[in-house]
């Protein structure tokens, strides 16, 4: 199904009013009603691991009835609900919204930030990504990244918070004359008495295996090269906020050894490499977001803000013999 312009941005549009309404009913849930708000949820077909809450699904119905608007046929997957560990979309003709609504439940739950909002638009006819957003709250602002295949560049949109007798609302930009920030990452300019030095280089840490991976592994020895190569700051966060800060110009690198589904890092890739950040797989082939997604690859990548720190950072973070 081939998209007009004016499509693909009724599309993204529908997005962005899902990502605002549905931000307004996650602020007031969890001030009004923590406790539902987090109440856990058990998903049927979900492993034990999964954690669910209530406002996660609840998230994602409001954001579903916002997408209805889209005088366009569409098909959404929610991250919460679907079964399948990966994507099937072989025999889909229609575009697709991939969402997680709260992207990071177990931080969010918490009050441990690192967690966001996400959505990509993904064309199956085309294999390409027409468009990612990333919502982002932070403290009495909302901040709103944004990357279409339609215009050049990553925005950054911010949006203040203002509390009404009805609930919160979020004034619009133009409304506070607050232009739409182009994103642009930092430059990295390598330093050969010290490689890496003054980065900050970003993986996901945070669970046991994936901390065992990468530490002293006798088939990925990274952290004892890395530690003698660099001065860098390491960050044990990653996925789409992260990214979104890369393309912000906040980090200098974020890498996935072991692989991804595409609601996590789909929508963060996206906005970086249209950013001006170099992707790429941890081997040094090409990334090919949208062929991954219709191949049902676990997506594995290092995302640098440029072309040589990737070339530093490459060598550190591969196996031996590769």
């Amino acid at each position: 199904m081939a998209l007009s312009s004016n499509e693909e941005g009724a599309i993204l549009e529908s997005c962005k009013e899902a990502m605002l309404r549905t931000q307004r009913l996650i602020a007031d849930a969890v001030y009004h009603h923590p406790e539902k708000a987090f109440r856990e949820v058990r998903i049927p077909g979900k492993g034990p691991g999964h954690i669910t809450t209530w406002i996660d699904l609840e998230a994602q119905r409001h954001a579903e009835r916002a997408l209805r608007k889209a005088s366009i046929p569409l098909r959404s997957e929610e991250e919460e609900t679907r079964r399948e560990r990966r994507l099937d979309l072989m025999r889909e003709k229609r575009p697709v919204v991939v969402m997680d609504m709260i992207d990071g439940t177990d931080l969010f739950t918490r009050e441990m930030g690192n967690w966001c909002s996400a959505m990509f638009v993904y064309s199956p006819a085309t294999e390409e990504i027409l468009g990612s957003l990333i919502g982002i709250p932070q403290g009495d602002r909302f901040k709103l990244y944004m990357a279409a295949r339609s215009f050049r560049g990553s925005r950054l949109l911010t949006y203040d918070v203002v509390p009404t007798r009805l609930g919160l609302r979020y004034l619009l930009p133009e409304e506070q004359d607050r232009v739409p920030l182009t994103l642009v990452p930092r430059q990295y300019v390598r330093n050969p008495e010290a490689p890496l030095d003054g980065t900050s280089i970003c993986f996901y840490g945070q669970k046991r295996s994936r901390l065992l991976h990468l530490k002293d592994r006798t088939d990925f020895p990274w952290s004892k090269k890395l530690e003698k190569s660099t001065k860098a700051r390491i960050c044990t966060l990653a996925g789409n906020p992260m990214l979104a800060k890369l393309a912000e110009g906040k980090v200098s690198a974020v890498f996935e050894p072991l692989g991804q589904d595409p609601h996590d890092c789909v929508p963060g890739l996206f906005l970086a490499q249209k950013a001006g950040a170099f992707l790429s797989r941890p081997d040094g082939r090409p990334l090919e977001l949208g062929r991954a997604i219709k191949k049902r690859e676990d997506i594995t990548y290092i995302a640098a803000c440029n072309e040589a720190l990737f070339r530093d950072l490459a060598p550190l973070l591969r196996p031996p013999g590769l």
